[in-house]
């Protein structure tokens, strides 16, 4: 699979950067999921045969980007955005993605470490955040991702033709 270009990754993340601060601060906006997670993890959709530089200079821009609008520390973002990728790696290795079920657990995983450590920034700046709404954010990731990561064949499935797909 051909990787986005990034001369394409770097406007749409600054322009996620501009346009963060005025989606959270519509009503319900606390609810929505992280803008630079979801698009880290459509950056990188098939980890196989990848090296690591992409991923590690994405990484190092996102928690920039995602540090200069918010009060969250880049280390927070660079670690749970690492984090998010090597728990994606290994659990696509380990379960068949056919199954709504497993796609669904692999994008709540992906997305757990990085509101672990929002929650952890926020009791280190001794802010008082409900656990509800980064619950819900990890939801969302794992609909979206099991949704968008559809797999093209599915296994066991005949064509019209009669060969497996």
């Amino acid at each position: 699979m051909k990787l986005p270009r990034l001369r394409l990754l770097i406007p749409v993340a600054v322009l996620l950067t501009i346009l963060a601060p005025a989606l959270r601060g519509l009503p319900g906006g606390w609810w929505l999921p992280d803008p630079w997670l979801l698009l880290f993890l459509w950056m990188i959709p098939d980890p196989t045969g990848l090296s690591l530089g992409r991923p590690l200079f994405m990484i190092g821009v996102l928690g920039v980007l995602r540090a200069s609008v918010s009060a969250v520390s880049p280390f927070a973002t660079w670690a749970g955005l690492g984090m998010a990728l090597g728990l994606r790696i290994r659990l696509q290795r380990l379960l068949v993605e056919a199954r709504f079920s497993a796609r669904f657990l692999v994008g709540a995983a992906a997305a757990l470490p990085l509101v672990l450590f929002d929650q952890r920034q926020a009791q280190l700046m001794e802010e008082d955040l409900s656990w509800i709404p980064g619950t819900v954010q990890v939801i969302i990731v794992g609909m979206l991702w099991a949704v968008a990561q559809r797999p093209t064949a599915w296994p066991g499935r005949r064509s019209r033709s009669g060969e497996d797909r």
